[in-house]
């Protein structure tokens, strides 16, 4: 049996600007089994950065993964709300 993956992410690391094919290959890369983003403090994402964490979480959850984001700031909420991803991103939950 393959030993799980874990794969630490944060949502303010410049990455998800200057470089968002370094994240979407380390996400595929081996296939997580569970990615964990960190959003405390985060100001509200990108339209770019929104969208790969829409695919992203996507492709581990569909590969039987986890993908948890932890503590998520109401500006990142709120910034995944106007771009109407934020049920795709943070679920039914953490959207209120």
């Amino acid at each position: 049996m393959e030993p799980d993956r874990h794969l630490d992410l944060d949502i303010r690391d410049p990455a998800w600007a200057d470089a968002p094919g370094e994240i979407v290959k380390a996400v595929l890369g081996d296939g997580p089994h569970a990615v964990t983003l960190h959003a405390d403090g985060a100001d509200a994402p990108t339209a770019l950065a929104a969208q790969l964490l829409a695919f992203l979480r996507r492709h581990v959850e569909a590969g039987g993964g986890s993908f948890d984001i932890l503590e998520p700031s109401e500006g990142f909420v709120e910034g995944l709300r106007l771009l109407g991803l934020g049920e795709a991103i943070l679920g039914t939950e953490g959207v209120q």
